[in-house]
């Protein structure tokens, strides 16, 4: 008796794992070539680590597929080497100088 309530138990947890596993899987957003988020580096290094961080969070939750680009506008070489340090400890992330924004724009849409 107790072995078939457990049983039934597991198989009722089985299935409802099984859908949670397909909704979830259904409405994840499909990677779109070329999706990205742009993130401009500001004068506030907490900040950008903080939105960098909840990008990561995102993306590695799965909630997000994307790349981030981090567009540098700043003449803050303390900020700077913040955003291309935390671009190496995520490979989802790109540190871009603004001038060479739009040609990298441009080059993923083709």
């Amino acid at each position: 008796m107790i072995w078939q309530l457990l049983l039934c138990a597991l198989a009722a947890a089985g299935l409802l794992m099984l859908l949670w596993i397909a909704i979830g899987t259904l409405l994840l957003p499909v990677r779109l070539k070329g999706g990205c988020i742009l993130l401009p580096v500001e004068e506030n290094a907490d900040r950008l680590e903080h939105h960098v961080r909840a990008c990561a969070w995102l993306i590695e939750s799965g909630l997000i597929r994307s790349t981030v680009i981090l567009a540098d506008t700043q003449h803050d070489p303390q900020v700077t080497m913040l955003a291309k340090r935390l671009c190496e400890s995520y490979c989802w992330a790109i540190w871009l100088p603004a001038e060479k924004l739009t040609d990298y724009l441009k080059s993923e849409r083709t």
